[in-house]
């Protein structure tokens, strides 16, 4: 790293300790800056506490020789530089566990937010698309184990999405962490009877298709993840709110939703022409009113999930901001394994708990690797010199 203040003479004390503190509250963003301002700040109230005294000559008999002015000099440049470095290790510390705390939150909300799905489709059982489309959008003739074995494709976009635009650099290591995310979610899933099965029986045509949506989907953050560092230039250290980002983003959704409406109640085998009294319809169970019966558990299994999925979208947004979007992906990944685990626990509504797949630990325990991989090796390296690698 290179010095960024102007060397004065006999300016060789460091900065008073306040100083230290103020800077540590300061942006990771706008850090170097602020360290050149600061430090030049005390370099020049230092300078002119040191020439409002009378100066003895350097070279004057009793005065400082020239290898002692150097000396002082060189010594005050080492300790600055040793703070400089020491600060930028404790932002990077102070982020890492910003990320760490909000990628938990994430997995935790992530969690909550398929079990709720489940438990809000057991009032909503005959109006799924009523349920799916009020959410989000998703291939829905695919069955339950296919989409979480296809979403992994999606962490593989982000990748090549990121060094093409982004031009990020992974190392090898952290590319084989994301390699066994994906492999222990693929075996914790297959696991399952019928797995293997249910995969085959996709079909090509919507296996292509969904893996197609994830392309979109990791398009998405990635072009998020470019506003946000767009806007923290453009800001001077500031940042975008993220209800904004989100609310243009659902936005965007709602309109290609009812200009897809069509086309995506055909494939749930619903007539164009009989959308309007199935929307009625999924509108009254939805909040279990009117005379239509097996919607027990309504509104609030499908609120909670809502809400739920409201935040976990949000959370999610915040991790982008703060991350990457990798981060964020591999966040939302580790949910699975959590999810499938909640599902053996006495769940209401739900009746007989399903058991634990045959290999759901192994699959964990590669997964929980992979993360603990990737992670390890994005933590910021220090030398014996405090300078960040």
């Amino acid at each position: 790293m290179s010095l960024c203040y102007r060397l004065l003479p006999g300016a060789s004390i460091i900065p008073p300790s306040d100083s230290r503190l103020q800077i540590l509250r300061l942006r990771p963003v706008s850090v170097r800056s602020a360290l050149c301002d600061g430090i030049s700040r005390a370099l020049r109230a230092e300078s002119r506490s040191r020439f409002s005294e009378p100066v003895v000559p350097p070279f004057q008999e009793g005065g400082w020789s020239f290898s002692r002015v150097r000396s002082r000099s060189a010594k005050g440049i080492g300790a600055i530089g040793e703070m400089i470095g020491e600060l930028e290790v404790d932002l990077r510390r102070q982020k890492t566990a910003e990320v760490l705390a909000a990628a938990a939150v994430t997995v935790v909300l992530g969690t909550g937010n398929r079990v709720l799905y489940k438990l809000a489709l057991v009032p909503l059982k005959e109006y799924p698309f009523f349920l799916a489309q009020f959410a989000t959008f998703g291939v829905a003739v695919l069955s339950g184990a296919s989409i979480p074995i296809l979403s992994q494709t999606f962490l593989v976009w982000q990748l090549l999405f990121s060094v093409v635009f982004l031009k990020r650099r992974f190392r090898l290591t952290q590319i084989l962490g994301c390699f066994l995310v994906t492999i222990g979610v693929v075996i914790t899933v297959t696991s399952g009877s019928g797995a293997g099965i249910s995969l085959k029986n996709a079909g090509i045509f919507w296996s292509l298709l969904m893996i197609l949506s994830f392309l979109l989907q990791a398009a998405d953050t990635i072009l998020k993840e470019i506003i946000f560092l767009d806007a923290a230039k453009k800001l001077k250290g500031g940042s975008i709110d993220l209800f904004v980002v989100n609310s243009f983003g659902s936005a965007f959704q709602a309109l290609f939703i009812c200009l897809l409406m069509p086309f995506m109640s055909k494939l749930w085998g619903i007539p164009f022409n009989q959308l309007p009294s199935y929307i009625r319809d999924g509108t009254a169970c939805f909040l279990n009113v009117g005379s239509l019966s097996g919607c027990e558990g309504a509104p609030l299994l499908p609120v909670l999930f809502v809400i739920v999925n409201m935040a976990f979208n949000i959370s999610l947004l915040h991790l982008l901001k703060i991350s990457s979007a990798v981060v964020s992906c591999l966040a939302s990944t580790f949910s699975v394994p959590l999810a499938i685990y909640a599902f053996t626990l006495p769940l209401p509504y739900i009746g007989v708990a399903s058991s634990l797949p045959a290999g759901f630990v192994t699959g964990a325990m590669v997964l929980v690797g992979g993360l603990l991989l990737y992670c390890w090796c994005s933590l910021p390296r220090t030398t014996s010199h405090n300078k960040v690698l």
